[in-house]
């Protein structure tokens, strides 16, 4: 760790030094464009690396500006996907474990194994999902791009990438401050302040808190529960040294700490497999004077034990110098550092009243980045040649530490009756195992990218990376207690791998018209592999490697804009070919990390903005999806059934066949400079199975659902001031993110022959509504 800090203060000591020797007189410009919303309504984007409007990047991209995404109460990464059809985000039963998917390929956070999607705040990888919830935060805008961006993002982009850019430092003295108040009684509070000195020098400061009580009651105890303090802020300070060099450093720092319920791990009542499986459950849990287990998963209560506990803190650091010469060749800088640790006890194992079963958690993800960037003006070296070529260098030092503890309760609800029960008791009081893993990764990279006009109207793009990982790991694990052997086998198992890949990228744009563009692409992607970091009452040694993640895709799309601008209507058809998916399977117990086979994507995705008026815009989307296994012959069995299945020609998880996005906005004035805008904005997504697991059980298949939310905003002169009322889930709309079986479900009467089991599931947020209030300079 003292490593990596002290990697970070070289390079920005450097970036000064060399900041201040600039002292060209080349007229000034901005070194590091800020994203953010053009004045004919797109938005300038980062895609290719440099500042370009998005309708003239030949790519499957969604961007949004931050005041799009204020209008539409978009206050966290979660609700990003009101937006975005192609995009899912889900919150896991645990603070680390989000999942994050585009074009239905995305994985669960928890793990060892990267994500499938790569998210970036202000041009550094954040390469664990649950880091990316803290990440949001005075941001200015974001992009999400579809498909694989192997070339200019890296390795671990295999299907898509989130770049979330942050307000930098403006050279204006400006300033907000808000307070909000919502359902769960919800406070916040949080603001920025945005000092300068001329056009040489501003620092801004942003900062949020948040105290909030929880979405549930607990008819156990009459209290709440899901509640959480926060805290979020970040110093930024932007310094152009000359009109040819600019660096802007950013430090945030964010913690959240609560009972880590924030999503109800709960039952679902229609699933137990049979009457007398139902009879069996209840009366064991009857046994140890849990009566009133919770079969209502969508009342906003709970009947559970609730001592869970969250301690969660990330730290941030980044910095961008960029040197522009008197020819407009950009050469950028861009270093970051990101420690994210959280701390997690969970008791939801059974939910029942008193504790039963009780999971420890502890992750740690330090890592470091530096990305050396070339940038060309246009006609470099030759009339019609432009290009984006960089070195890229991370590495990350992974730690999780995840143990079990089966309380009294527990022993008595699993193993009533059973020889087992004496060893189980005996052990009850402290943890029954002892699970470690500890991995260091590097990772090399090399990319370029050329862009070539054929014909004034006809752009060719080629693009290339190679990538080099190495990974070193130590699996270390064992029963403290007897019973802990139902959890983990004694393991000690030291890991390591070397892998490199070439990626590459080859791209067709034609615009016949200045209102039309036609692209055509061949990409592929490559995500790491890794290894399985889950305990196992299996010994697996070196079976715990998991091959890369391969991803070739085609692209055809359309940029059209018609009745001079007013409408703006994108249209992108595409086919993903996915080899050696990593999946996770589940063993009765935990969830372990395989490859799976193959996995054939293809589909539809639309874009639609109509401004037919400046008081009114209406904007969305629709994605069509089409997915399958191509091969899969060791997949998990159905529960309670032997062996494996083939899943070849099934549907995976997490693939509805369709999802949308529309969103409409009023806006008007009331004279004496006030102002009133309303928006409204609805997703939604067809049936999909939404199992923990790929196995094809129909039982864990859920219907399709929208879902409804809305803001209203009164704004004062120059924006002043304003108070909004907004809203969400406003139908109030019960449903699911995921399903899970009932660990143990053998044991207690949840699970039996068949598809036929038990099932969890990881509630979606219900109907909430709140009030926040401004004030600027």
């Amino acid at each position: 760790m003292k490593t990596i800090y002290r990697r970070l203060g070289v390079t920005t000591a450097l970036a000064l030094v060399s900041g201040l020797g600039g002292v060209s007189a080349a007229e000034a410009q901005e070194a590091a464009p800020l994203a953010g919303e053009a004045r004919d309504g797109d938005i300038i984007v980062m895609a290719q690396k440099r500042a370009e409007s998005v309708r003239d990047v030949p790519l499957a991209i969604s961007a949004f500006s931050g005041e799009t995404l204020e209008d539409a109460n978009v206050t966290q990464l979660f609700d990003v996907q009101r937006l975005a059809p192609s995009l899912r985000i889900d919150l896991g039963a645990r603070a680390d474990k989000p999942r994050i998917v585009i074009r239905g390929i995305g994985s669960s956070g928890g793990t060892a194994i990267e994500p499938s999607v790569a998210t970036f705040m202000d041009g550094v990888y954040i390469p664990r999902e649950g880091a990316t919830l803290a990440t949001y935060l005075d941001i200015d805008a974001v992009e999400i791009l579809r498909g694989p961006q192997g070339t200019l993002f890296g390795r671990n982009a295999s299907v898509g990438a989130i770049s979330l850019r942050s307000a930098a430092p403006r050279f204006e003295n400006s300033g907000k401050l808000t307070a909000e108040y919502g359902t769960g009684n919800r406070f916040k509070l949080g603001g920025y302040l945005n000092v300068a000195d001329g056009d040489k020098f501003a620092v801004r400061v942003a900062a949020q808190g948040e105290n909030f009580e929880g979405l549930y009651r607990n008819a156990l105890t009459g209290g709440r529960v899901g509640g959480v303090n926060s805290f979020a802020g970040r110093v930024s300070l932007r310094a152009r040294f000359s009109e040819q060099v600019e660096d802007t450093l950013r430090v945030g720092y964010s913690q959240r700490r609560g009972n880590d319920y924030f999503t109800p791990y709960l039952l679902m009542p229609d699933t137990f497999p049979s009457a007398a499986g139902r009879a069996t459950y209840l009366a064991r849990f009857a046994g140890i004077g849990s009566n009133n287990v919770d079969l209502t998963p969508f009342d906003r209560t709970i009947n559970q034990y609730v001592d869970d506990l969250l301690d969660e803190k990330q730290l941030q650091i980044s910095n961008e110098l960029a040197f522009t010469t008197d020819g407009d060749f950009q050469i950028k800088l861009i270093s970051g550092v990101n420690r994210w640790e959280v701390n997690q006890r969970g008791h939801h194992v059974f939910g029942a009243e008193t504790p039963t079963g009780i999971q420890y958690q502890h992750s740690r993800s330090t890592s470091h980045q530096e990305e050396l960037q070339f940038i060309t003006p246009d006609d470099f070296l030759m009339p019609g040649l432009s290009a984006v070529a960089g070195l890229y260098y991370f590495e990350e030092d992974l730690v999780i530490d995840e143990d079990f503890q089966i309380a009294r309760d527990g022993c008595n609800l699993l193993f009533a009756g059973n020889p087992a029960l004496g060893t189980c008791l005996a052990g009850s009081n402290s943890r029954a195992t002892d699970v470690n893993y500890d991995q260091t990764t590097d990772s090399i990279a090399a990319y370029a990218q050329l862009t070539y006009k054929l014909a004034p109207t006809l752009d060719l793009t080629l693009g290339t990376r190679w990538s080099q990982d190495k990974k070193d790991a130590l699996f270390d694990a064992r029963p403290v207690q007897a019973i802990g052997a139902i959890f983990t086998g004694t393991e000690t198992t030291p890991l390591a791998l070397k892998q490199s890949r070439v990626t590459w990228r080859a791209n067709l744009a034609w615009k016949p018209t200045d209102d039309a563009m036609l692209f055509a692409s061949y990409t592929t992607g490559f995500k790491s592999g890794g290894f399985n970091s889950a305990a196992s009452n299996v010994v697996l040694g070196q079976t715990r490697e998991v091959r890369p993640e391969t991803v070739k895709s085609y692209e055809i799309g359309a940029k059209t804009s018609w009745l001079d601008n007013a409408l703006q209507l994108d249209v992108v058809l595409y086919q993903m070919d996915i080899k050696d998916f990593q999946d996770r399977a589940f063993t009765g117990v935990t969830f372990a990390v395989r490859n799976a086979g193959g996995v054939r994507n293809r589909g539809v995705e639309t874009d639609i903005s109509i401004r037919p008026a400046d008081w009114f815009r209406l904007s969305g989307g629709v994605a069509y999806l089409d997915s399958e296994f191509t091969s899969y012959p060791g997949a998990s069995a159905l529960p309670g059934l032997p062996g494996t299945q083939d899943l070849k020609g099934t549907r995976p998880t997490f693939t509805p066949k369709w999802s949308g996005t529309l969103g409409a906005e009023f806006n008007g004035d009331l004279g004496s400079g006030m102002r009133w805008l309303l928006r409204g904005d609805m997703n939604f997504t067809s049936k999909a199975n939404i199992g923990g697991v790929n196995d094809n059980n129909p039982d864990t298949v859920q219907d399709g659902y929208a879902l409804f939310s809305a803001r209203a905003t009164l704004s004062g002169p120059d924006d002043r001031w304003s108070i909004s009322l907004f809203g969400a889930n406003l139908t109030d709309k019960g449903y699911c993110t995921s399903y899970a079986y009932q660990p143990f479900g053998a044991l207690i009467g949840a699970q039996a022959g068949g598809h036929a089991a038990l099932r969890c599931n990881v509630v979606g947020t219900p109907r909430t509504f709140g009030v926040a209030a401004s004030f600027g300079f």
